[in-house]
Order: structure tokens, then C-alpha cells, then sequence
């Protein structure tokens, strides 16, 4: 049996599974990105992290393609389905570049929707402030100001829990005081 399937149709299909396949997608996508491009191609980056705010461009990047394949088997709308594609690959060039790096020789980040990539050795951080988010304002994790004023804060999660000890190895390592707050 021979099944004849028009265009349209297959941008349907797979526009509505990329939306079903989003939150699995959502699992590896952004840590597989970012360990191939800032953690295998720097050999003093020993963990590497993703700052907050780096899922949600993921996912609204992928529900723009779904909505860009969606509108592209509707065979209707070229303009918003132009304007929903480039809007999907802005959004999906803006979800790689966040990243937090903890290396051998200190510190390296970029933050969301932010060009400026952000480097500093261990020896330039000012104070480190450990926050316990029960008793606070809600944020747990850990506070970096450095000597220029810029000021970085790492949340706690399964993902430092691996970068810990040698983060606070270095610290202390390098004089700084935690304080905790």
C-alpha cells in the first residue's frame, strides 16, 4: 500500500512533535551544547555549568521551530512564518552562549542575553557569600564579587554539587572568607 503524503502534512507532523519532544529535549539539549562548546575545547575548564535563564531560551526557541513548522503546513502567513523562523534561530544562537566555567585558573562566564564574556582569575575575587535560601530570600547557592564590582551568583543544584569541593578548595586555597548569610 502506497501512502501519498502532501508537504504540508509532514510539516505538521513534525512541528507537532517537536512540541511533544520539547521537555525530553529540554533533559540533555542545553548541557550537551554547552559541555561541546566550552567545556571540551578548554583544557583548564575542569566543570561547567549553566546559569539561570538558559532553559527558558531553550524552550522558547524550540516552541518558535514548532510554531514555524506548524505555520509552514498551514501553507499560510509567509511573512509571520519568515519572522517565527529567524526568531527561533536568534533565540537558539542566544541559548548557547550562557555558561559558567570553574577552572584551574578561575572563572569564566557569560550570562544570559549578555555578548560580554566575563573572566577572572581566583586571586580577583573579593568576597564570596554562601547563601541558605531557608532563611532568606529564597536563592541558595553562592555569591562572587570580584574586584571590579561584578558580582556572579551560582545557584545550588545537582550540577555545582559536582564542582563544589574544588570550588571551595580554591577559594580557600586563595585567602578568600565565606561568609554565609
Amino acid at each position: 500500500m502506497d501512502y501519498q503524503f502532501e508537504r504540508r502534512s509532514i510539516f505538521l507532523a513534525i512541528g507537532i512533535g517537536v512540541i511533544v519532544m520539547t521537555p525530553f529535549l529540554l533533559i540533555f539539549l542545553p548541557k550537551y551544547i554547552a559541555r561541546y562548546l566550552y567545556l571540551y575545547n578548554d583544557k583548564n575548564t575542569l566543570h561547567l555549568l549553566l546559569p539561570d535563564g538558559t532553559t527558558t531560551l531553550y524552550i522558547i526557541g524550540l516552541l518558535l521551530l514548532a510554531s514555524t513548522l506548524i505555520l509552514f503546513g498551514l501553507r499560510k502567513w509567509k511573512f509571520v512564518q519568515i519572522i517565527t523562523l529567524v526568531l527561533s534561530i536568534v533565540f537558539f544562537i542566544l541559548s548557547t552562549m550562557p555558561y559558567i566555567s570553574i577552572g584551574v585558573d578561575g572563572i569564566t562566564y557569560r550570562k544570559p542575553l549578555n555578548f560580554e564574556k566575563h573572566q577572572y582569575h581566583w586571586e580577583e575575587m573579593v568576597e564570596v557569600i554562601r547563601y541558605d535560601g531557608f532563611f532568606g530570600d529564597g536563592f541558595n547557592g553562592y555569591g562572587i564579587t570580584f574586584q571590579n564590582g561584578e558580582t556572579l551568583k551560582i545557584s545550588e543544584g545537582k550540577d555545582f554539587n559536582r564542582a563544589r569541593s574544588f570550588f571551595l578548595n580554591a577559594v580557600r586555597d586563595h585567602g578568600i572568607e565565606i561568609i554565609v548569610k
